[in-house]
């Protein structure tokens, strides 16, 4: 990521920041009782802290990139992150711009979809911390957590196509995932 992503996204995002902690090896994460791997479970609780870093920095918007993410091939990442950010306004709650899951949306663009693909990559509005309210839950992977609390606020995932990331674990470059631990 530090290779490859962070020089060209540099152009415009300012502040990263990095989550270590709470890798599945970790005291907390090994305490839960849960039928999920401790791998989604480590992931989850990766985004739980993306998120309350977001709410602590105070910013309108948050990207989250999981750590195996990879730009998606034959595509301008320059011009399409620009696309995407000239779009983007307090109407779209959470932007999937990932193809996690090969799941793609039904125009180039930004459209409404019921729920969303994988959280592999995605940008979160300010006020979907206020629909999250710091709520943590171990019972499902992240993503679906999502589309359960925004589907019972009867809020719509946006996805950007064409996809700007994809996941490198899903796709073969990498050869773990974290369902296998």
């Amino acid at each position: 990521m530090e290779e490859f992503i962070l020089p060209i996204l540099s152009e415009y995002i300012s502040d990263f920041v990095w989550i270590t902690d709470y890798d599945r090896e970790d005291a907390f994460i090994k305490q839960i009782k849960s039928v999920e791997t401790s791998g989604v479970l480590s992931c989850s609780k990766k985004h739980y802290e993306a998120w309350r870093l977001f709410r602590q920095s105070g910013a309108d918007y948050c990207l989250v990139l999981e750590d195996d993410v990879m730009f998606e091939k034959d595509i301008d990442v320059k011009k399409e992150f620009s696309s995407l950010l000239n779009l983007i306004n307090p109407d779209h709650t959470i932007i999937s711009i990932g193809s996690g899951c090969n799941m793609h949306g039904k125009a180039n663009g930004l459209t409404k979809e019921g729920a969303g693909r994988c959280g592999d990559s995605y940008i979160l509005h300010k006020k979907y911390l206020d629909i999250w309210n710091d709520e943590e839950c171990y019972t499902v992977a992240v993503t679906a957590f999502m589309n359960n609390i925004l589907y019972d606020k009867k809020i719509s995932w946006t996805y950007y196509e064409p996809t700007i990331f994809c996941q490198g674990s899903q796709n073969g470059t990498y050869c773990s995932n974290i369902r296998d631990f």
